[in-house]
C-alpha cells in the first residue's frame, strides 16, 4: 500500500497487559528476560525493555 508516495508502515498487535505481567512474574521466579521472552513468544527487543522497567 502506498500512500502519498511512501510505503505504509504495518504495525503488529499490542501485547496485553496479562502477557505482561506473566512475563514480571516469570522474572520474579528468577527466569532471564531473554528465556521469558522466548517462552511467551515476545520479541527480545520488547523483553529486554519490560525487564528494564
Amino acid at each position: 500500500m502506498l500512500t502519498a508516495g511512501k510505503e505504509a508502515a504495518w504495525m503488529g498487535k499490542p501485547y496485553s497487559s496479562d502477557l505482561r505481567q506473566r512475563f514480571v512474574a516469570a522474572l520474579d521466579e528468577g527466569m532471564s528476560a531473554s528465556a521469558a521472552g522466548r517462552r511467551m513468544r515476545i520479541a527480545r527487543a520488547t523483553a529486554v525493555r519490560w525487564a528494564a522497567t
